[in-house]
């Protein structure tokens, strides 16, 4: 009986241990994940402060369609449209543009924000 209770406890101390570690360790997946938005909004960023259409085209998958507001007008570009804007030539208002990244990582949000918006 008392050996029961010891391998029990022991299974315990072991289960705690290891979901303690499991929560405190990002998974592989969801690193990756993370540094590939990181990297794509990076291209995005570069791409408008050097206004080189190549390195903006590594932001985007071969396929987007990229929907902005410009004058007040909704408006909708394929991706060779939107990239035939790019001169090679920064912005004149570069030097005064800042950038920013901040990723939250409750991926369940997303579903409610655009539940929201769209209410």
């Amino acid at each position: 009986m008392k050996s029961k209770w010891i391998v029990l406890s022991s299974l315990l101390v072991v289960l705690v241990v290891l979901a303690s570690a499991a929560r405190s360790h990002t998974p592989a997946h969801t690193r990756d994940d993370e540094a590939g938005v990181r990297q794509a909004i990076q291209h995005y960023f570069d791409g408008h402060a050097t206004g080189d259409s190549v390195v903006m085209r590594r932001a985007f998958h071969p396929d987007a369609r990229v929907m902005f507001i410009r004058n007040g007008t909704f408006t909708t570009r394929t991706l060779p449209e939107f990239l035939a804007g790019f001169t090679g030539e920064p912005a004149a208002d570069e030097d005064r543009r800042l950038r920013t990244i901040t990723m939250h990582k409750s991926f369940h949000a997303a579903p409610k924000a655009v539940a929201a918006a769209a209410s």
